[in-house]
């Protein structure tokens, strides 16, 4: 993907679809790529929202569940996506961030036996985390953001870190602290940021604590005992920690296992320790 004329632009070069919000002002020129959630039924009714003058807000990108982006401001205009906010002594992050929605309907409520979204809408136990916010609260569902849409808001950032000097991704929650909780702990900021940051400067050094195993210990794909089994860890296998969301961790393997180098998921944060030395 690329940029063009504060387009957005596929990999065949056509233009991803775009939807015009009236709900945008003056010029923008971005620093800070800023992550939401939608917390809606779908991505298409936040997109109608979103392109209604009643929402008074808008996001420069909505990206649904499977991957499917629409553009509704150019790159070059404020977007009215992050209200009253703050980040490193500078408010008012419309006027100098991009906003991106992402399909997902956020924090969710258990009833009975089911998890619902705050619309009443019932998400299968294999799409859930239970987590507590950053921030605090209650601990409660979260419904896990799909691999295709994170494969696609990947590619869609690097194109955007590209074409504008950009210099962070931070969440609604973070410029928004008590007043806002999304992008949520399902989303793995710490690993998308890092993944960022590696393809830009791949000789870049690494920030991440590293932690060691300390018992046998299976790599999940997601933070849940019932999600599939992506290998096993030995004792004393060296690991990058880049999200936690509760009691899990989201890892790099920094050992190559049963010949494979290239090995990330998600660990129990009770059997890993800090490294020493």
């Amino acid at each position: 993907m690329k940029v063009e004329a504060h387009r957005l632009v596929d990999d065949a070069g056509a233009p991803v679809k775009f939807r015009a919000s009236p709900n945008h002002s003056g010029a923008l020129q971005p620093s800070v790529l800023v992550i939401h959630y939608t917390a809606g039924h779908s991505a298409d009714n936040a997109i109608e929202w979103l392109c209604n003058r009643t929402a008074k807000a808008a996001a420069h990108l909505v990206i649904g569940a499977d991957g499917t982006i629409t553009q509704l401001v150019p790159f070059n205009v404020i977007a009215w996506h992050a209200g009253p906010s703050l980040w490193n002594d500078r408010d008012r992050l419309n006027a100098w961030s991009i906003g991106i929605e992402l399909d997902n309907p956020g924090f969710l409520s258990r009833t009975g036996n089911v998890w619902r979204t705050r619309l009443g809408r019932v998400v299968p136990d294999e799409e859930v985390i239970v987590a507590t916010h950053k921030h605090g609260g209650a601990e409660t569902g979260w419904r896990i953001y799909p691999e295709a849409q994170l494969n696609v808001l990947e590619a869609v950032t690097m194109a955007l870190f590209e074409a504008y000097p950009l210099k962070e991704i931070i969440g609604h929650d973070d410029i928004a602290p008590g007043r806002k909780r999304d992008p949520g702990p399902a989303f793995p900021m710490s690993h998308f940021r890092s993944r960022i940051v590696g393809r830009i400067d791949p000789d870049g050094p690494s920030t991440a604590p590293v932690f060691v195993t300390s018992a046998i210990l299976n790599l999940r794909s997601q933070p849940s005992t019932q999600s599939a089994k992506v290998t096993e860890l030995p004792p004393n296998t060296r690991l990058e920690l880049h999200e936690r969301s509760g009691k899990w961790c989201r890892v790099e393997v920094m050992d190559a296992i049963q010949g494979d180098a290239d090995l990330e998921g998600w660990v129990h944060g009770g059997y890993i320790k800090p490294a020493v030395g």
